[in-house]
């Protein structure tokens, strides 16, 4: 029982962890989240391997993709100069 209690601990524990882990990634050690701006994220990441623009009702989405390994890719959407989504995909 007492393993039981532990285990449900640390499952609570780490969950906003999972939780959270579509909307950041690391470059260079340092982290880059939701709400920085393109600047940092060019800054610590340097040029991304593709740069997409999306116009969607009136609203200009840029997506800028970073690849990490031959499967593991990073694309994050821009609107105006700050990060919207993250996400991550294997290819």
């Amino acid at each position: 029982m007492k393993r039981a209690l532990v285990a449900l601990a640390m499952l609570i524990l780490i969950s906003p962890t999972f939780a959270n882990a579509e909307h950041t990634f690391r470059c260079e050690g340092q982290m880059i989240q939701h709400g920085d701006s393109k600047a940092k994220m060019i800054d610590r990441c340097g040029e991304p391997i593709f740069v997409d623009r999306i116009i969607l009702n009136s609203s200009v989405i840029d997506q800028y993709t970073y690849s990490y390994s031959r499967n593991l890719y990073v694309t994050v959407s821009i609107v105006g100069n700050r990060i919207i989504s993250v996400k991550t995909s294997h290819k």
